[in-house]
């Protein structure tokens, strides 16, 4: 089940208990503050469980302290990505340079262009 998924059931269980009528308003609020999904549903799950008496106050506390660690994870999730995908084009780069290295000036120049 995908984040985006979880939010509306989570959502939807906070308006239907009646722990937060306005759930999907502040779900609605922070998608278009481009808050990360992830820090949503947990603020969401948190809110479900501590049954706050002023929901909105509580999640926007929670969300604006959560938020941070969840968008330094997908950061350092990203950039690791992106540090396999640089290694392994160096790689290749380096193995196609070691076969296509000519001996000889001669060699380099008589070499056929593979165009």
């Amino acid at each position: 089940m995908t984040t985006e998924n979880e939010i509306i059931e989570v959502a939807k269980k906070l308006y239907f208990l009646k722990v937060f009528t306005n759930s999907p308003m502040w779900v609605n609020y922070q998608m278009k503050k481009r808050t990360n999904p992830k820090a949503i549903l947990y603020t969401m799950k948190e809110c479900l469980a501590k049954k706050p008496t002023n929901p909105w106050a509580y999640c926007e506390i929670v969300v604006r302290k959560s938020g941070p660690k969840f968008n330094a994870r997908d950061f350092e999730a990203k950039a690791q990505e992106d540090r396999n995908g640089f290694i392994a084009l160096v790689d290749a780069l380096k193995e196609l340079m070691e076969k296509k290295k000519p001996k000889s000036k001669k060699d380099f120049y008589e070499e056929e262009i593979p165009f």
